[in-house]
Parts: structure tokens; C-alpha cells; sequence
């Protein structure tokens, strides 16, 4: 059916972060040059799971958002703040996000990739700080939906308790996973005692992936709101699927110019010596 066509640029973005993620860790003590590679796979599988999670935001859980119902708010809007806020502006902002949602994801996801392989290759300073911050950019775009939660809960058409929960979670590990990996905790308060067991990159991963199994359940509540169908016009496999092989190929790209770079680098130390 069209209605399953975002869930399976989901599922793409979901087994790509998780097989990329533990071959990157499986093969990156094999030399310099194959763990900067493995890496580089691994932030573009991270970037690529953030747009197919996108997709999945798009057709599941914004057509439920009454932030984003343009009749809704405008009513809404004259009957609170008609001085304050152009209830006819709500209604060009909510066509240019409608327009913009998926180009958005696209970029924001090549712009990690790009970022997170700059970090890596320039060995700067606070590049953990940057990956984590700039693989949080793609979560700019479920600001609706909490913007929902926040003004209109419990009165919210088509969310159940359980979707809130749920990305009440989600949230919630995504901030530890960052918080970790920038603080280094525990390990920076005890310099090699945490290198086997209990480091803070064991934690990120931890706290990471339990926030994508709170995401699957969350995507699983809304599409149970639209099992007769998703309102709209119905998804395509080239707006979902199509859309995320696209993506594929500019993120292999990246990382195909970037593994240049780093084979000259390499070549470059093998000549020093």
C-alpha cells in the first residue's frame, strides 16, 4: 500500500545507522585509514536515518498537528491573539514548511555528513561537540509536534498518551546520548577505569538507540491514527523511498571525496617516515 511507502525510507534509515554503526566499530582498529573510513560511513548512516526519520515525521504525525491545520489556527489565533500574531502569516508559514520539510531534511542531512567527516579529517578541538550538535540539527524539524504537546495537550487530535510518552522519551535519551558524549563522563573523572566497561561512547550508543526504539514505537501510534488511510495526497515511492536512494548516493559521494583526502593524508605520514 502507498500509506507503508515512508515507513520503508524509515526502516532504511534505521537498519543503515544500525549496520553501519557496528561495522565501524568492528573494523576501525585495523589501521588509521580504515577507521576514519568506518566513520565516515558511520555519520553518513546517523545523517541518512535523520531524513528517513524526517519522511517518516512528514506523512504520520504532521498531518495530526493542529499547529499545522491552517483552518485551525487561524481560528485559534483571532479568538487569542488577533494583534499579536497574523493568523494569514501562520497560514504562509505552514505551506512554506509543508513545501520546504522534505528539501530540509535533504540538506540537513548532507550538511552533517559534511560537518561530522570536516571534524574528523581537521582533528579540531570540540569535534565532539560538533558531531553531537550538528546530528541534533535534523530534530529542528519535530518542533510542531512539541509545539503541539506544549499548547494544546491533552486536546490533541490523533495523539494518544502513548506517542507522547514516547517522544517524551525519545527526547530524553537523545539529551543523555549528547550529554555524554560531550561531557566524557564518567571516564574523564577517572582516567582508565571505565575503558572496557562504562565509557561515555558505550552510553552514547546505549542511550541512542533506546531513542530510536521510542521513535519506532511513537511512528507505530501514529500510523495506527491513519489506517483508513493518510490524509492528503498520497505518498510516492519516489517522494519516500526514491527520495532516501537519492540521498544515498550524495551521502557515498561525500564520503568517496573525503576518503581521497584521507588516503593523500595517509600517503603523505608514510613519506614523512
Amino acid at each position: 500500500q502507498q500509506q507503508l511507502w515512508p515507513l520503508c525510507a524509515y526502516a532504511i534509515g534505521v537498519c543503515f545507522v544500525f549496520t553501519f554503526s557496528s561495522v565501524a566499530h568492528l573494523f576501525n582498529a585495523m589501521s588509521l585509514r580504515v577507521r576514519d573510513l568506518c566513520y565516515y560511513f558511520d555519520y553518513g548512516a546517523v545523517s541518512i536515518y535523520g531524513a528517513g526519520a524526517s519522511i517518516a515525521y512528514y506523512h504520520y504525525v504532521n498531518p495530526s498537528l493542529k499547529v499545522l491545520d491552517r483552518g485551525f489556527m487561524s481560528e485559534w489565533l483571532r479568538e487569542r491573539s488577533p494583534r499579536l500574531l497574523d493568523p494569514n502569516a501562520h497560514g504562509v508559514f505552514c505551506a512554506l514548511l509543508d513545501r520546504l520539510f522534505k528539501p530540509l531534511a535533504f540538506a540537513f542531512s548532507v550538511v552533517c555528513t559534511v560537518a561530522c567527516c570536516l571534524s574528523r579529517l581537521k582533528r579540531c578541538k570540540h569535534r565532539y561537540a560538533i558531531r553531537t550538535l550538528v546530528f541534533l540539527l535534523p530534530q529542528t524539524l519535530t518542533l510542531p509536534v512539541t509545539a503541539d504537546l506544549l499548547v494544546f495537550w491533552p486536546d490533541v487530535r490523533h495523539i494518544t498518551a502513548a506517542f507522547a510518552a514516547n517522544f517524551v522519551r525519545h527526547f530524553t535519551w537523545l539529551f543523555l546520548a549528547a550529554l555524554f558524549n560531550i561531557s566524557k563522563l564518567p571516564e574523564r573523572c577517572l582516567p582508565g577505569a571505565f575503558d572496557i566497561v562504562g565509557h561515555s561512547h558505550q552510553w552514547f550508543h546505549l542511550f541512542t538507540f533506546l531513542a530510536i526504539l521510542d521513535e519506532m514505537y511513537m511512528i507505530e501510534e501514529a500510523m495506527s491514527a491513519h489506517l483508513g488511510g493518510l490524509p492528503g495526497a498520497a505518498p510516492d515511492f519516489a517522494s519516500t523511498v526514491g527520495f532516501m536512494l537519492a540521498l544515498i548516493g550524495c551521502t557515498w559521494a561525500i564520503i568517496y571525496v573525503f576518503s581521497r583526502f584521507t588516503g593523500r593524508r595517509a600517503d603523505a605520514g608514510d613519506k614523512d617516515k
